[in-house]
């Protein structure tokens, strides 16, 4: 009993076992715009970079959505173009281009993003999309998380985005 206790100790101090409500509420950028949003890294947001798009790269963004998507799978389609695009920019603009996969434990995380970073700035960059009236079929939804180590699964949050007409929940994992 003493074992189970301590691994769900354990679990809970991990980096990607923060509940979804959570992540958002504490970290998220809720007045993020072109002009000004926060980027993530370092594990579970140790840090916060500012960062600016040029509209000339916030333009290339909406003319992805320009072609009015004919049904919800489109649309996620642009959405995944869109997520794709704004990440990479925000990687040149904050300088963690690069972030190694898996999230290997550093001395010096700077520039390195766990799944908390990369929920929190993906539900950012959804939430840039839904404020300019970019999204047709969906809304951004709350983070979803899988995996508790006791059901055997690896600790894992990703943002989302729900379907308007069915109700039915999409992760948007960068």
């Amino acid at each position: 009993m003493f074992r189970l206790l301590a691994l769900l100790i354990f679990s809970s101090l991990t980096g990607c076992t923060s509940t979804s409500g959570y992540l958002l509420s504490w970290y998220a950028d809720k007045g993020a715009s072109p002009e000004y949003f926060e980027v993530c890294h370092g594990y579970s947001c140790r840090y916060k970079e500012g960062a600016t798009l040029s509209k000339a790269v916030w333009q290339n963004v909406q003319n992805l959505f320009q072609e009015e998507p004919s049904n919800a799978p489109a649309e996620r389609q642009q959405i995944a173009q869109a997520i794709a695009l704004l990440e990479q920019q925000a990687g040149k603009i904050t300088g963690i281009t690069e972030d190694l996969p898996k999230s290997p434990k550093f001395k010096d995380p700077h520039g390195q993003q766990d799944c908390i970073d990369e929920t929190v700035n993906t539900s950012t960059y959804l939430r840039m999309l839904q404020a300019y009236s970019l999204l047709r079929w969906h809304q951004v939804s709350t983070p979803a998380r899988r995996g508790y180590f006791v059901d055997r699964r690896w600790p894992h949050n990703t943002a989302t985005t729900e379907d308007i007409s069915t109700g039915q929940r999409y992760a948007v994992d960068s």
